[in-house]
């Protein structure tokens, strides 16, 4: 099997937040797969992050959404430096986004919480 286009679905509870704060941080909205009740994030050439709202991915999922558990998902973008991870360091800072830092023996990453409740880890590995 070979991949040609990836896309991840997550919930939004609101998708003008979700937009601005992915948009704030230096990530490309997919605007031909966007819409107003959904959030397209670009991350690679064939690899995207679509946030829903709630009604719509309702009727996407075959099983009634009850109580999504945001805190226990992790979204993870991995960049080529360390000197990249730096400046989105001082560009959460900037934008008053808290962050922890966290620097283990083959990796370095900035982890902290988006609108929707979802952590997102922006790192980099240190002998790729």
């Amino acid at each position: 099997m070979k991949v040609n286009q990836s896309f991840i679905n997550f919930l939004s509870t609101d998708i003008i937040k979700t937009r601005n704060f992915y948009e704030s941080l230096g990530l490309e909205t997919a605007k031909e797969f966007s819409s107003d009740e959904v959030h397209t994030v670009k991350l690679t050439l064939d690899s995207y992050i679509i946030f829903v709202k709630k009604e719509l991915l309702e009727k996407l999922v075959p099983a009634k959404i009850k109580n999504p558990v945001y805190n226990q998902n992790i979204f993870s973008m991995m960049l080529s430096s360390q000197s990249e991870v730096e400046y989105m360091k001082h560009k959460l800072s900037s934008l008053k986004i808290n962050y922890k830092e966290v620097e283990e023996a083959y990796m370095y990453y900035l982890q902290f919480q988006d609108p929707n409740g979802y952590f997102v880890e922006i790192g980099y590995f240190k002998n790729a």
